[in-house]
């Protein structure tokens, strides 16, 4: 959702600092669900044989959105005690909805081939897109839908912030998120029930528990952390996964589902037997 630049994307220049010549390097501008759609190009990939190993990398700089100079930060940060301009002050409590939910982060990982046999890996995944909603989570303003492609115009009256219809993408959410992951776990003739861990996307706190609720999972079985970063978007599913399998949440042997949804809108869920 934050690339460097509108163009190229930034997979050719993460494949450059780290000295990869040679490497195909994509980007999947997929916004909230765009490391769960990277998981399974990944798996994909990998199961075809067209790559032996895949680095699958989310990360975001939401604090770009931000038109906010080093002191406004500093006050944001707690090393200054302000004020800040106006200027900012008006920006923030117009944008109050939303300067709140979005956090910076980056995760990966690196995915290869399991030949043991011992049936760990990626199981599959179950994905859906429906562009009829596309207005639920979208920025009004820039690409060429728009003459010229960004304007003053559009900065003044913050066309270029995300728009985000809460109550909708709630309502969407809790509805198609619990119905994928059932999905995804009959494909395999799994239950529920045979879960061990819901790694969803943490875009807000009371749709993860509106998912658990529908699904009927016990608290053991969910991990949120949005409490502490906000909604990073692409780097979420990473981080949450990191930070379970921290706290011992992700034994060898575990069925974990990833799931998430966001702008397109796209959503699905993907099981792996950790």
């Amino acid at each position: 959702m934050t690339p460097d630049h509108y163009f190229p994307g930034n997979g050719g220049l993460l494949a450059q600092k780290l000295g990869l010549e040679t490497t195909h390097a994509l980007d999947i501008r997929m916004q909230c669900a765009g490391f769960l759609s990277g998981l399974q190009v990944a798996d994909a990939f990998v199961r075809s044989g067209s790559y032996r190993r895949v680095l699958l990398v989310g990360a975001e700089c939401h604090a770009s959105l931000y038109p906010w100079t080093d002191a406004e930060w500093a006050v944001m940060f707690g090393d200054s005690e302000g004020p800040v301009s106006p200027e900012a002050y008006a920006w923030g409590t117009a944008q109050r909805d939303r300067a709140v939910i979005f956090g910076d982060g980056a995760g990966s990982f690196v995915l290869e081939a399991n030949e043991s046999g011992d049936g760990r890996g990626f199981l599959g995944f179950e994905m859906r897109t429906d562009g009829g909603h596309w207005d639920k989570l979208y920025v009004p303003g820039g690409g060429s839908r728009s003459f010229p492609y960004f304007s003053a115009e559009m900065i003044a009256s913050n066309a270029l912030v995300p728009i985000v219809e809460g109550r909708q993408v709630f309502r969407l959410a809790t509805q198609a998120m619990p119905e994928i992951v059932r999905e995804v776990l009959a494909k395999y003739g799994l239950a529920v029930a045979d879960l061990d861990l819901l790694l969803m996307h943490q875009a807000n706190l009371r749709i993860n528990e509106a998912v658990q609720k529908h699904l009927g999972l016990p608290d053991e079985k969910v991990f949120n952390n949005i409490q502490k970063y906000g909604n990073t978007t692409a780097a979420t599913l990473p981080l949450v996964f990191h930070e379970a399998k921290r706290e011992g949440r992700v034994p060898s042997g575990s069925l974990v589902c990833f799931t998430a949804l966001g702008a397109g809108l796209h959503w699905g869920a993907g099981l792996v037997r950790i």
